[in-house]
């Protein structure tokens, strides 16, 4: 009997043994277990953020983007809009009627004659020139109007036709033009 009561203490021991290993393992899994679940939530939330973030930034890159797209189609069409107003100008220019013609190249003329000996113009003109200028007449020029004056030589040439002048004039008040015309849009965009 004494052999089975040693047997027996000996397996009690041994199960109580192991059930408080068994115990440590389940807790240390748990904690493991636990550990991980933190590490994998902690990894969530930064790749969270790290998304956001990236999202954010798209989102920034994507409207300026487009805001630069709408800024350039705006300009294509104010700058359609300043060649049309510019083509009509010439336009109404080589229009003009013949007492209105001859009041400005009676002008153009008394500058031009400062500048030269011979005189052009465009053949619709060249009677008018020939009128009311003390120059040579050196031939016809393919213009809307106007004259171009030389020296004797060519090495001096003073070119007065309206498409020359009006360029001119135009470029310099470009800015001015584009402001009559697109004032309302730019008091809209102010940003």
């Amino acid at each position: 009997m004494a052999l089975e009561k040693v047997i027996e203490d000996t397996l009690k021991k041994s199960r109580q043994r192991a059930e408080e290993i068994r115990e440590r393992a389940e807790e240390e899994r748990k904690k493991i277990l636990n550990e991980a679940m933190k590490r994998a939530e902690e990894i969530k939330r930064k790749k969270r953020r790290e998304v956001e973030e990236r999202a954010r930034r798209m989102r920034i890159q994507e409207l300026s983007s487009t805001k630069i797209e709408v800024k350039r189609r705006v300009l294509e069409v104010q700058k359609e809009l300043l060649e049309k107003c510019y083509e009509e100008s010439l336009r109404t220019l080589s229009n003009l009627s013949e007492d209105r013609r001859r009041e400005i190249l009676k002008k153009l003329i008394s500058e031009a004659e400062k500048h030269g000996s011979k005189i052009y113009s465009n053949e619709r003109e060249e009677n008018i020139v020939k009128e009311l200028s003390k120059l040579k007449y050196a031939g016809r020029i393919d213009c809307l109007g106007g004259v171009i004056v030389e020296n004797e030589d060519g090495s001096v040439r003073v070119d007065m036709t309206y498409e020359t002048i009006f360029s001119s004039l135009f470029e310099s008040s470009m800015k001015e033009v584009a402001s009559i015309l697109f004032e309302d849009y730019e008091a809209g965009n102010k940003d």
